[in-house]
């Protein structure tokens, strides 16, 4: 994974998120990489940064053909991890 400047934004290379390319693998991807638990916490992927809308964890990401959401640098999606309240 290599970050920009900005320590809120980060790159993952696609060849690391395991099939079937879905929302939902994507989230866990990104979950390992952050170290959260899916337990103690809920997160929500955004195909833009100013979306309001989240993705469905169904939804398929085609990583390995033509464009996808968050492909390029100046079109980032957006995932947000909230902590769960006891």
């Amino acid at each position: 994974m290599a970050f920009s400047r900005d320590s809120s934004l980060g790159r993952i290379k696609t060849h690391t998120i395991p099939p079937p390319h879905t929302v939902a693998s994507l989230k866990a991807c990104l979950m390992k990489l952050e170290g959260a638990t899916a337990r103690s916490e809920t997160q929500q992927l955004f195909a833009v940064m100013n979306g309001e809308i989240p993705m469905n964890d169904d939804d398929p990401i085609p990583l390995l053909m033509g464009d996808y959401p968050g492909r390029y640098e100046n079109h980032p999606m957006a995932f947000v991890i909230m902590k769960r309240r006891p």
